[in-house]
């Protein structure tokens, strides 16, 4: 687990990286618990004394299947409180936007480690951004192999944090059996620096075209993800134009940098394996079969290509 603190407008933000070994690793075998949730819990109760009111970002392998339980209290009538009522329905009322927006997750399974994943996210009011955001509309698989498919990564936040969410997706890299999670975190930054000049926040994001990625530009903008996602802009129109171009630029700047046309990935790793003498045209094309495969059972979830896709991917590794 790493933690980074950082500060902004008056907030304490922690960051907590996260890996919890898997529902019966001998990684418990030697521990208080046999639940990695509940040493989880235990590091936030220890953050949280640190750091009065922070706020909390979460990222990492959980090892938890959530499916689409609800990670919010939802309002069951406690008229047995005096009180409680009004603050319930005055605390649902600002959060609404969240709790209306329905968790998507391919994944229909739970375990244990899920279960007290949502348990934790309701008690200490984080909200999982995985399937909330029209990048990832339908709750993508993180982690795939020979045995199946499942959603165990997670980015996970409090309230004011998921405000500054501009994006969450889960890309196309399969460098291991975990795809990556990716989001945009727009932290609202003021102060002077000692010179005088104030703190710029726009990203200075650099892409350079390559017409050899023409193509992966165009499966990347029709697959159906992104049209759901342009669909849901569109419909963003008429109703906040100004909201709706920014989710437009955001959507576009995701798909090239999917598509490896940021300028520094393009002067490193992409460049560098094409300069390879082994990297021959058998190479080329089993890499693009199995882009092929993971893209189709993205599209679809079936497990026949899961299955292919997966045998694909070991015979590349083996080139």
């Amino acid at each position: 687990m790493v933690i980074l603190k950082f500060c902004s407008e008056n907030k304490t933000i922690i960051m907590v990286f996260i890996y919890i070994p898997p529902e019966n690793s001998i990684f418990y075998s030697n521990q208080n618990t046999t639940n990695g949730i509940d040493i989880l819990e235990e590091a936030l109760f220890e953050v949280e004394s640190l750091y009065d009111n922070c706020e909390i970002l979460m990222a990492g392998d959980f090892n938890s299947r959530t499916s689409e339980l609800n990670d919010f209290v939802t309002e069951d009538k406690p008229n047995y409180i005096p009180g409680l009522q009004y603050i319930i329905n005055n605390d649902h009322d600002s959060k609404s936007y969240i709790t209306q927006c329905k968790r998507s997750n391919k994944d229909k399974i739970t375990n244990n480690f899920g279960r007290s994943l949502i348990q934790l996210c309701c008690a200490k009011d984080l909200y999982i951004l995985n399937g909330r955001k029209h990048n990832d509309r339908d709750g993508e698989f993180t982690y795939m192999c020979a045995n199946g498919a499942s959603v165990i990564d997670y980015i996970i936040s409090s309230y004011n944090i998921f405000r500054w969410i501009s994006h969450f997706s889960v890309l196309s890299v399969d460098l291991s059996k975990h795809l990556p999670i990716s989001c945009c975190l727009d932290i609202p930054v003021s102060g002077h620096v000692e010179n005088g000049e104030e703190y710029c926040n726009e990203k200075q994001i650099r892409f350079k075209w390559n017409s050899n990625k023409a193509q992966l530009c165009k499966d990347l903008i029709v697959n159906p993800t992104s049209l759901a996602g342009l669909n849901d802009i569109l419909e963003l129109i008429d109703s906040n134009t100004n909201d709706a171009a920014k989710a437009l630029i955001s959507h576009l700047q995701n798909i090239c940098t999917e598509a490896g046309l940021l300028s520094c990935h393009n002067k490193s790793s992409e460049r560098a394996i094409n300069n390879q003498e082994w990297f021959d045209s058998e190479c080329v094309s089993m890499k693009r079969k199995k882009c092929k495969l993971l893209n189709d059972f993205r599209a679809t979830s079936n497990a026949d290509i899961l299955q292919e896709y997966v045998k694909t991917k070991q015979n590349f590794n083996k080139l």
